[in-house]
């Protein structure tokens, strides 16, 4: 059976991950091809799962990483501002740091640490606010 169990799958929706368990399962080869073949390997998995559910978060900062390394970095960088436009109020603060880093690194990659300064700015409240999340450091 693909997925997760159903008493997991509350946990699951409130960490970004939604409560479709095929495109959680999709989710879970895609980042195991990413760790161990490399981000090209995830690809297909990462739109497929899109495919399924395009407001499944954390499959899209995934792919963000997947077209970044591609060499589509506006493509990227577009898809994790709108991923953080579509976040609400009540969206868990790892997935908006998990966003906002991912901005952060990129407009350090490109030499805009002011830009890349403002973002990490905006991760302190959401760490402040969660004892388990730190800023991250670049």
């Amino acid at each position: 059976m693909l997925g997760s169990p159903p008493s997991r799958q509350g946990v699951l929706a409130d960490s970004g991950f939604g409560n479709d368990p095929l495109a959680t399962q999709l989710y879970a080869l895609a980042r195991n091809r990413y760790n161990g073949r490399g981000p090209a390997a995830a690809r297909g998995y990462l739109e497929t799962a899109l495919d399924l559910r395009p407001d499944f978060h954390r499959a899209r900062i995934l792919y963000g990483r997947v077209l970044w390394h591609a060499g589509e970095v506006a493509h990227a960088e577009e898809l994790w501002r709108s991923t953080l436009r579509e976040l609400d109020a009540q969206a868990p603060a790892k997935l908006k740091m998990d966003v906002l880093y991912e901005l952060a690194w990129g407009e350090a990659d490109r030499g805009r640490f002011a830009a890349a300064h403002e973002l990490l700015a905006e991760m302190a409240p959401l760490a402040a606010a969660e004892p388990d999340l730190r800023p991250a450091l670049l």
